[in-house]
């Protein structure tokens, strides 16, 4: 057992260490960072949505296979608004904008109207010019089977807008879909070699200001992440500038702002070199990774900058001052951080890899902020620079008549949080069991919100309505009837029979009448409705199925390929193509689902009894849109344990703090409430957690305890040390800690608050709830926690005979 005397020289002989051994501790930090920058540079974002999920997740186990036998191509979708599109014009147009897609670098094929008209000419040749397409000449049944086939994919019902059905390579590069959108902009703009509808115009008759839009499962997913990376460097830059401007105006040393700036790209620098060597990436989960290390280091320097600047006001010179604020606060910065890492440690135990990886990587970035300060503090904080360009005045207020030299005085910033500390540590100490009756409301408002709570099933509303890929969407949804694409895998026989194309076209049939709330699939399309138009030809309805086939894989070899797999191990798989609205809501949208596998599972059942084998066909309902549906379902059940375990290793690390496990616990209720109202709030107000919001759990625990931490700490000093009684010890040590928790919210919630801005909605709801949270932890930690030491905490009897006797 390390005694009292000890545990007092060992912060004091670190930071004489420190101090002595400065330069040259602040020499090997620059070259560590240095050396590390261009590993760090090399990290890079994983867009595989797929990682979001474990390697057992049913869905994904049958997208994978979807992917294996179908080759793993995605799909986007070029949608134009042509009113020619019906005639020899814009067929000529679809034509040379097919071409110039094909052309692009990872586009494997492109489904289009002239593509459509073109197949149809080599199998029904015709002589003569007309003005109108082959395709839609309504006279010629397959035509206009045809037409009717491909409504929704190639072309909208009414044949104003066209939509080129882009197949990209399974390992296409970003630069594909920039080049696609350069095609689109060129389309909207008037660039391209022709101009779409009337000269100059711009806007279709339903008033959008779209003339052609790019989606698709990879655009979205592209976009998201373009976004992210966008949002990473540009929230960075405001946070460290927002948070540097809290530390200047509220500590008035330029010194500081330097020391956080350092630190902040020190710790960014070698956190993603590290990340570089582990072979890690970051993900949709840890976009955040900056802003979350920029707020934790700052919450830390404005502890020590309270300290540092309070030392100078007395007297002290800068080396005695910088001893005595690194030995004084070591200790608990330490906790601090050890509690930061723990709480995020926590979400290392998530199956989900990304989760995991993001909980490892604050936590690194944690430890790599402490030895920053380590670092670089000593060497800012003692060296004598120009005070003129380190410090600002040392007394400005502004009042009606202009600005006065009393920032101490009356109405000093940092005296007015002083008192606004002690006053509300003074009131909960009166009243403990009002708050307690407070703390039962918030638990009762907790039970009954958070089991409301509701996933947003929708990925695309992790967009701004007003963003262009959400426009662009809605221009799908309202003209192609729905942006939902999913599948459904088939076994099939080697030799496909009429028999079989028939049961298939059984089950479309029955898809196509399931109705949840007005849901239902907008379109289903299968080989079996190409085979029942090609039969519309008097020749090809003489020919069994197998030269039928051929004749369509001849025509469209990529249409044909996407729908029926080759053989694999002694059988086949056939493809049933699915289109439903995106905008569900999340009854709507599970119920569909539910249908649809149940529909699935009867055909599975009749397949099995009419089989003379006995061998049954299975069938798997898959796709980007089961996997997006379900993606918030996986991080927030996830999240719940992680909390736990968060909540158990950041409780178990303050029992020690504290030697107590008694105020272990009691400290973790002021951390934990705020956040369960948050989410109880969102519950009962009907929000949708989207990522941002499921992540803010196990996240806020480990940000929050640090005004915990430090009034813990204070609070057994004034009490062990100095012998004051239970409540003076409480006043004393929110005096001490109470400007610099409530400096550090500030810091929290003007660092947070700038994630709001972001154009990716979970990015921007995870800012503004994580403010919230802070605000309403840096009260609890200031009422509820005093109030709860004043009921749980009693004076020992030497504390009271030396009280009496005095």
């Amino acid at each position: 057992m390390i005694n009292d005397s000890v545990r007092v020289r060992l912060p004091e002989d670190f930071s004489n260490s420190l101090i002595r051994w400065r330069w040259v501790f602040a020499l090997i930090g620059l070259l560590v960072g240095c050396l590390a920058l261009p590993t760090a540079s090399k990290l890079d974002f994983d867009h595989r949505v797929e990682s979001l999920f474990t390697e057992e997740d049913p869905d994904l186990m049958a997208y994978q296979k979807l992917q294996r036998i179908f080759g793993g191509k995605s799909v986007a979708l070029l949608v134009y608004h042509d009113p020619d599109l019906s005639g020899q014009i814009g067929m000529e147009r679809n034509r040379q904008i097919t071409k110039v897609i094909g052309d692009v670098d990872g586009v494997k094929d492109v489904l289009s109207v002239s593509k459509l008209n073109d197949a149809l000419d080599r199998f029904r040749p015709s002589f003569g010019v007309s003005e109108i397409p082959k395709l839609f000449r309504g006279e010629d049944s397959i035509a206009s089977g045809f037409v009717e086939l491909f409504s929704n994919y190639t072309h909208s019902t009414d044949l104003h807008r066209a939509s080129m059905v882009v197949l990209l390579e399974s390992k296409h590069s970003d630069q594909s879909l920039v080049r696609l959108k350069e095609i689109r902009d060129a389309l909207t703009d008037g660039s391209f070699p022709f101009q779409l509808g009337s000269k100059g115009a711009r806007q279709d008759e339903h008033g959008k200001c779209l003339s052609a839009v790019l989606v698709g499962e990879s655009v979205m997913i592209n976009d998201a992440f373009g976004l992210l990376r966008r949002d990473g460097r540009r929230l960075a830059s405001l946070t460290i500038l927002l948070l540097g401007c809290v530390l200047l105006l509220t500590l008035r040393d330029v010194r500081l702002v330097i020391l956080a700036t350092i630190s902040i790209a020190w710790s960014v620098v070698l956190t993603r070199a590290l990340l570089v060597i582990l072979g890690w990436q970051l993900s949709i989960a840890s976009s955040v990774l900056t802003a979350l290390i920029t707020v934790i280091l700052v919450t830390s320097i404005l502890h020590l900058g309270v300290s540092y600047r309070r030392l100078l006001r007395k007297g002290r010179c800068r080396l005695e001052a910088t001893v005595q604020a690194i030995s004084g606060l070591a200790m608990p910065i330490l906790w601090t951080a050890m509690t930061d890492a723990a709480g995020f440690l926590a979400l290392s135990l998530s199956s989900l890899a990304p989760i995991a990886q993001f909980g490892l990587m604050i936590s690194i970035s944690v430890t790599m902020g402490l030895a920053a300060l380590c670092l670089f503090s000593p060497v800012l904080l003692v060296t004598s620079l120009p005070e003129k360009f380190l410090c600002l005045p040392a007394s400005i207020c502004l009042t009606k008549s202009g600005i006065h030299s009393t920032w101490y005085g009356r109405w000093g910033l940092q005296r007015i949080l002083r008192r606004a500390s002690l006053c509300l540590v003074t009131s909960s100490m009166r009243r403990p069991w009002v708050l307690v009756c407070l703390l039962l409301f918030m638990s009762s408002l907790a039970a009954i919100g958070i089991p409301q709570l509701e996933s947003e099933r929708s990925f695309l509303n992790n967009f701004k309505k007003d963003s262009v890929i959400a426009r662009s969407y809605q221009v799908v949804e309202e003209e192609f009837g729905g942006a939902g694409v999913w599948e459904v895998i088939l076994d099939a026989p080697l030799d496909l029979t009429d028999d079989y194309l028939r049961d298939v076209l059984e089950l479309e049939e029955e898809l196509r009448e399931i109705r949840v709330d007005g849901a239902r699939l907008t379109k289903v399309l299968s080989i079996a409705d190409a085979d029942l138009v090609m039969r519309r030809s008097r020749f090809a309805a003489l020919l069994p199925v197998g030269p039928r086939l051929s004749m369509m894989s001849v025509s469209l070899p990529s249409f044909f390929e996407a729908l029926l797999s080759p053989p694999i191990q002694g059988k086949r798989y056939l493809r049933l193509m699915l289109r439903s609205a995106e905008n569900l809501n999340p009854s709507q949208r599970e119920g569909l689902i539910v249908g649809v596998r149940h529909a699935v599972d009867r055909y599975q059942t009749k397949s099995l009894s009419n089989s003379e084998t006995g061998a049954s066909s299975s069938g798997e309902v898959t796709g980007y849109y089961l996997l997006l549906s379900r993606l918030i379902d996986q991080v927030l059940q996830e999240q719940w344990r992680c909390l736990l375990s968060s909540i158990i290793m950041v409780g178990g690390l303050l029992s020690i703090f504290v030697r107590s496990i008694r105020l272990g616990l009691v400290s973790l209720v002021p951390n934990v409430m705020p956040m369960l109202t948050v989410l109880a709030v969102c519950g009962l107000l009907g929000e949708r957690l989207n990522m941002g919001a499921a992540m803010i759990a196990a996240v806020s625990v480990g940000i929050s305890i640090d005004g915990s931490v430090h009034l813990l700490f204070h609070y057994r000093k004034q009490k062990l040390k100095k012998g004051r009684r239970q409540r003076m010890a409480v006043q004393m040590a929110a005096l001490r800690t109470g400007v610099p928790v409530l400096l550090a919210t500030l810091a929290l919630v003007i660092g947070f608050g700038v994630l709001s801005l972001s154009e990716f909605v979970p990015t921007a709801t995870f800012g503004f709830l994580i403010a919230i949270t802070m605000i309403l932890g840096a009260v609890a930690n200031l009422t509820f926690l005093p109030a709860l030491l004043t009921l749980v905490e009693k004076d020992s009897a030497s504390n009271q005979q030396a009280m009496t006797s005095s």
